[in-house]
């Protein structure tokens, strides 16, 4: 009925023809919506801490907020005690929260991880020194993954191992795997359990393209655990490794370690990819070990193995690069015929090669000049950064700065700018730091990138000392890095 000598208000409505104005609402503040007439508006909670003092709703901002400083903890030396009271504030302040968020302060810090692996929202971007970022990236995994451990037992374990489990796509960053699963590893070992064991197992047995690099650390824990895994490729290494790092990281006792396995190794699975193929990182860890130690022509041997799987393998070529032989595929199956594989450490010390016959045998003279560079075409970089860790850092260690000068002024001499490859990946320049999207861009060789006086110039102008270019180059697990058109002449 129309209100003909005025409405009988009651705050925002008409009490008898219902009529509305925008005054004198009845606000349920925490749903944002008027009790009387139905118009909403913002929530409004109260909260106090992350819980709303009127409906006790959570605040997911908030969690997060929570978990991304935990990320960015300052203090990445401090270590975290069982009931989590060895942080330094402020963090023990977030991590108050996080830990009374219970269920939506676990999926707060397993949001943060996963944006961080995605390299999504505040992820995607890197501001100031590329290097620095992404090792702040992987303390700050670290860090996550602890906190995520301080958590009920089950409720913790749950997370870690979906975590663990993800689908492990070569997009996925580094930094992630370093800071991530070797970290997760060690909390699953360190809480116990049926289900942690579980985890452990699952993730040693299951192709997985970086699973490699946590192999180590969860292989101890099964091991702490008292639990069992089949001898798969992966696992075999794994166990190396293990016995390379209590022996005081003795390459030799990495090499006597994975030998009793060399037939067995030509029946593991070849992948159509060396970054996937368990046979490629068997040969490849041989060979940069022999290297290191000082038996060259054994390395060779190995690399000669390496060829007859992936004839463009970046590894190989870069270990036969001071032969002089020339790469193609039609050389990598010669040496393949003309180098027997070494099955015993004493043959390793043994083994001899000539290397005029087998630059005859290879007509290195005749070898395209323009041969492709071994290994580092297109997203290749990328993806054989993760699989690669084993092989480049782990196993390789920092030669000596003889050695490696050397080698850089070899490198140097041997690539121009215009022989590089073109980048077909995304991502950004590893000098400048800006989107390569719209730009031309190319791959460099680490070998050439760490050894550019250019590239050195510029870092020191920034504050990086040589020596830490040194450790940042002993610590890189990539093939190369991409470089924008405007960086490059940096390296010709």
């Amino acid at each position: 009925m129309a209100c003909l000598f005025g409405h009988k208000w009651n705050g925002c409505k008409c009490e008898k023809c219902g009529a509305t104005r925008d005054e004198g609402h009845d606000w349920d503040l925490c749903k944002g919506i008027c009790k009387r007439c139905g118009k909403t508006q913002a929530e409004q909670h109260d909260y106090k801490g992350i819980r709303c003092t009127r409906c006790g709703a959570v605040s997911h901002e908030k969690l997060y907020a929570a978990a991304k400083a935990v990320f960015d903890n300052p203090f990445p030396e401090q270590t975290i005690d069982p009931v989590g009271k060895m942080w330094k504030e402020p963090v023990q302040k977030e991590l108050d929260l996080l830990l009374e968020g219970g269920a939506d302060g676990l999926a707060a810090l397993e949001k943060v991880l996963i944006k961080c692996a995605d390299k999504k929202d505040e992820f995607s971007t890197v501001t100031g020194d590329y290097i620095e970022a992404n090792h702040k990236r992987e303390l700050g995994c670290k860090w996550c993954v602890k906190t995520i451990a301080l958590f009920p037992k089950e409720e913790a374990v749950e997370t870690l191992a979906r975590l663990l489990h993800r689908d492990t796509g070569a997009q996925l960053a580094i930094y992630w795997y370093v800071g991530g699963h070797k970290e997760i590893a060690k909390q699953l070992g360190t809480i116990g359990g049926d289900a942690s064991l579980a985890a452990l197992q699952k993730y040693l047995t299951q192709r997985n393209t970086h699973s490699e690099i946590g192999s180590p650390e969860a292989l101890r824990a099964v091991e702490k655990l008292n639990g069992q895994v089949p001898e798969t490729p992966g696992v075999i290494i794994a166990r190396a490794k293990i016995a390379s790092e209590d022996a005081g990281n003795d390459l030799g006792i990495f090499i006597e370690s994975l030998l009793p396995y060399i037939e067995q190794v030509k029946t593991w699975n070849r992948e159509k990819t060396n970054w996937d193929s368990p046979a490629s990182n068997y040969y490849a860890a041989l060979a940069r070990c022999s290297k290191r130690l000082g038996y060259k022509p054994a390395a060779y041997a190995f690399c000669a193995a390496l060829l007859a799987i992936f004839p463009d393998d970046f590894s190989a070529w870069s270990i036969l690069e001071d032969t002089g032989i020339k790469q193609s595929p039609e050389n990598a199956a010669k040496l393949a015929g003309a180098l027997p594989i070494p099955k015993t450490m004493d043959e390793i010390k043994d083994y001899t090669v000539n290397l005029d016959d087998l630059l005859a045998l290879t007509n290195t003279n005749q070898a395209k000049e323009d041969a492709p560079l071994p290994g580092i075409l297109g997203t290749e970089l990328g993806m054989a950064a993760a699989m690669n860790f084993l092989r480049q850092t782990l196993l390789e260690g920092e030669p000596d700065a003889e050695t490696r000068d050397e080698h850089g002024r070899q490198a140097l001499q041997g690539y121009a700018s215009g022989k590089f490859p073109l980048w077909t990946g995304g991502g950004i320049c590893d000098v400048c730091a800006q989107h390569l999207t719209g730009k031309k861009a190319y791959a460099v060789p680490n070998h050439v990138f760490y050894h550019s006086q250019k590239y050195l110039d510029w870092c020191a102008k920034r504050g990086m000392s040589a020596a830490f270019m040194r450790m940042k180059e002993a610590q890189d697990t990539s093939s190369g890095s991409a470089i924008c058109e405007d960086c490059i002449h940096m390296f010709e």
